[in-house]
């Protein structure tokens, strides 16, 4: 979604104000001032130059992606032998801000980490290609790029706040206690020993990762029982326990069996 200007958005879900192909600076000259209402993530593909940012100047070369934030005031000058190219885009949504400044870009710092160059290239150049597309998936398919633009720039950023990774793996068990995804299985998705893990999800949940797993499988399969007349076995397989254990384990969560839960739940409607 293009917007005619981007201070009429103030929601959260990032959107593309706009994406080009640069090369408005010629060599030697400058461009400037300019103050925007958007985030600009910019690649320099050949020459070099500075931008002055709130009248501090920050070198920019081939190779560098440097981000500008809403509201900074802005010089661009090119280097005097050589006119300096690249792709940008202009993104708008308070979630943008949120993730670049987890990223450690702010107004000190306005370069992207240089591994993810060659990716933000490659992303910006597939938002330009979609410029012109407007059937009903194309603000879709924009959206996703962003936020594949966001993800390749928090790429290797460690989670410093444990918090974070605690609800990731809350949401990898929410999303898969229906399958045989492991305690094991979630440790590695967030990239800890299980150990570790474990420890840590304990310090902050209250109980061990198994605990919650088979706690939040037994309350599904409680859901199920009050909800449907699917017969125990296949309750069981559908949150994720083999059924030759679901009857031992339901009863030490519930303290009955699965059967005289079943009688209960139908005597109470």
């Amino acid at each position: 979604m293009i917007y005619e200007s981007s201070k009429k958005y103030k929601g959260a879900e990032p959107f593309l104000f706009y994406c080009a192909y640069d090369e408005y600076v010629e060599p030697g000259t400058s461009f400037g001032p300019v103050v925007r209402d958007a985030y600009c993530i910019e690649c320099i593909i050949s020459g070099s130059g500075t931008i002055v940012i709130n009248d501090k100047v920050y070198p920019i070369r081939k190779g560098d992606c440097y981000v500008t934030l809403p509201d900074q005031r802005l010089v661009y000058t090119a280097d005097k032998k050589e006119s300096r190219k690249g792709v940008y885009c202009l993104l708008i949504g308070m979630r943008v801000g949120q993730v670049l400044s987890e990223a450690g870009i702010d107004e000190e710092n306005p370069y992207a980490p240089p591994e993810a160059f060659d990716d933000i290239v490659r992303i910006i150049s597939q938002m330009i290609d979609m410029n012109s597309n407007n059937d009903r998936g194309a603000d879709l398919r924009r959206t996703a790029s962003i936020y594949e633009l966001l993800g390749v720039i928090m790429k290797n950023k460690p989670v410093s706040d444990k918090n974070e990774w605690v609800k990731r793996a809350l949401g990898i068990f929410e999303a898969g206690y229906h399958s045989r995804i492991t305690v094991s299985d979630v440790a590695a998705a967030v990239g800890f020993e299980r150990c570790y893990f474990s420890s840590i999800f304990k310090e902050y949940t209250g109980v061990s990762p198994h605990k919650y797993l088979t706690s939040l499988r037994i309350a599904k399969a409680c859901e199920l029982f009050t909800t449907t007349s699917l017969p125990i076995s296949v309750i069981a397989e559908s949150v994720g326990i083999d059924a030759s254990n679901f009857a031992r384990i339901f009863k030490a969560e519930m303290g009955v069996s699965p059967l005289k839960y079943r009688e209960y739940v139908k005597q109470s409607k």
